[in-house]
This record gives C-alpha cells, structure tokens and sequence, in this order.
C-alpha cells in the first residue's frame, strides 16, 4: 500500500498525436451544503460576435440529481484574474468571488431524479464588462439557490478573456493536433466527488484503449498525464463512433472484468468521434484536476466511454490498474 502525493502508473493491454493543456480554476472553501448533486453536463462555451461587441456563453444541460423539486436556481458569471504566461491552476475563496457578470439568469425550479434545464443561454455586451480592470480572465459559471446565494456547482470555461487594444477579446488558448490539423478541445468540466457506482459491462474489441498506457496524477500540482506507449483508441467497428469521453475513475475496490465498482470519477476529458475502422495514435493529454476526492484507498481505472442516441454516456474499454493507493 503506497501513500502519495503524486501516482506514476503503467499498465499493457489487450491516427495523430493528441496533446493539450489546461489553465484552469479551483474553488475552495465551498459551504458543506456544496455536495453536487446537480451537474452542469454536456459542452458549456464562450464566444464572441465577429466584431467583438457582444458575447454568449451557451451550455447543454443542468441536471438535478435528487429526489426532490428544487428550490429556485440561478446562475452567476465571474471573471477570474489569471496570468497568461502560465499554466497553472488557480484557487479561489468562493465566498470571495469578485469580477461579476452585473446580471443573473433566474433559472426557476426543476423536478427531481434527473429532470433538467436545457440549451442555457447567457448573452452581456462589451460593455456590461467595462468594469473589469485591463487584465486577462477565465470565465466562471456558478450555479447557486437564488434566495440562501449557497453554491451547488459551478463551471469553468475554455478560452480566456483578454484585453486588447480598447476592448475584450476571446483568446483560444487549448487547441490538440490530430493528424497534423489543428482543432478544438472540449475538456469536461463535469467532474463529479458524488460517490457513484460505474458498470464496467461492455462489449469488447470493438472501441478498445489498446496498447500500453501510462497515467500520472500530481494531488500536489493538480495536474494529470495520460499517455502511452504505442498506445491508441481504436474503432475496431464498420461505423464512425459518436462522440467519445476518457474517463479517471477511483474505485474504492480492485475491479474485476465486466464488474460494478463504486468510488469517484476523477476526470473525464472530450475526445472527437473516430472514424470507422481508424484509430487515434499516441494520444497524449495534459490537464488539471478541478474538484478534490475523499481521503482514502482507491485502485485507479482508464476507461473510454462513447454517448449513445439519448446522449448517455456507456463504457466501451477500460483499464484495471493492480496497485492500491491511499490519499
């Protein structure tokens, strides 16, 4: 049994580099009513118009995760100061927000066992941040009670937000290759320190993680390494996959094939379908962990999950890792 502040693990099993990172931020000291148990799922971005005018964070979906019908919701957009030169994670008292959005989206109350808002849509203007010192931002969505202000979760968004010459712009600043073309990355947010259960039933050899995988998780930097030796995501199938995810998952117990585990999804990262009978090569990805998990003994699994037509994410392939840690 190994106590650690950082894991090195590496395990064998059985087209383009991917590689990325992540400037990201952390709030801390969240109130002990902050348990998760509504999720801001699917991709959440921030954009702006051509000429730099106005801007529109758009987000899938808020999921209510209890049984209960919610009290009134709301959600509030911060501005966080970051440094442009670094990649490095910032944390932030949430009692000592500063660098608001001066508006809030009244979302209302939504139903229990998994109902949901849908397709949030927040517009503000360049000059609804004219109040923002000269400075570069990560923007921040929180989801709070819209009478007790307590916060239930919160997102935090790719691209930063810059000032240049008189006004704010958008600066892209996660992009991966695949096949030497350059595009977008979409690192989930939804991370979730819910304890839950994952079903590891699937159909193998047809989206394998195949080869020699590597993960590397720093608790003291908060940042985390997945890659490989000729290590691929293969789609073994006649048909293009849909949209995929990479999924940590700490499990409180060693994981059998096609078992159940329970314990806490670490993180999960977007990765773009792949075509039929292709598989992406080497992929290697470099981000930050966003939420802390419990203190405890956990076997670490890889797993690649893939959406189906309801959106609903199922696991394909999954690495078992043999050693036990303790946090």
């Amino acid at each position: 049994m190994n106590s650690f502040k950082k894991i090195l693990l590496t395990t064998a099993i059985i087209t383009g580099n991917y590689t990325f990172s992540q400037q990201t931020v952390v709030l801390t000291d969240l109130p002990a009513t902050y348990n998760q148990s509504y999720d801001l799922r699917g991709v959440w971005s921030i954009k702006n118009n051509e000429d730099n005018k106005s801007f529109v964070i758009n987000g899938s979906q808020i999921i209510n995760n209890t049984n209960s019908r919610s009290n009134d919701l709301e959600l509030t957009v911060h501005f966080i100061p970051v440094d442009p030169e670094k990649n490095s994670t910032v944390r932030i008292d949430a009692n000592k927000l500063t660098h608001k959005l001066n508006k809030e989206t009244v979302l209302g109350q939504v139903d229990g066992n998994r109902n949901s808002f849908n397709n949030i849509r927040i517009a503000f203007t360049q000059l609804e941040i004219s109040h923002l010192p000269q400075g570069s931002y990560k923007t921040i969505v929180v989801l709070r009670d819209k009478n007790t202000k307590e916060i239930k979760n919160y997102k935090v968004l790719d691209n930063r937000l810059e000032y240049i010459d008189d006004h704010y712009e958008l600066v892209k600043e996660n992009s991966y290759m695949i096949n030497g073309e350059k595009a977008d990355n979409t690192l989930s947010n939804v991370y979730s320190t819910v304890k839950s259960s994952l079903s590891l039933a699937y159909v193998p050899n047809q989206k394998v993680l195949a080869g020699d995988w590597k993960l590397d998780v720093d608790f003291s930097t908060l940042s985390v390494v997945i890659n490989g030796n000729n290590n691929s995501i293969q789609n073994r199938t006649l048909s293009d996959t849909n949209e995929l995810k990479l999924l940590v998952y700490f499990s409180e117990n060693p994981a059998n094939e096609f078992t159940t585990v329970e314990g806490y999804e670490l993180l999960n990262v977007d990765i773009k379908p792949i075509s039929k009978i292709s598989e992406l090569k080497n992929p290697v990805i470099k981000t930050n962990i966003t939420k802390a998990i419990p203190s405890g003994e956990y076997y670490p699994i890889l797993v690649l999950t893939e959406a189906d037509e309801n959106g609903e994410y199922k696991v394909k392939s999954a690495i078992r890792f043999t050693d036990k840690y303790t946090l």
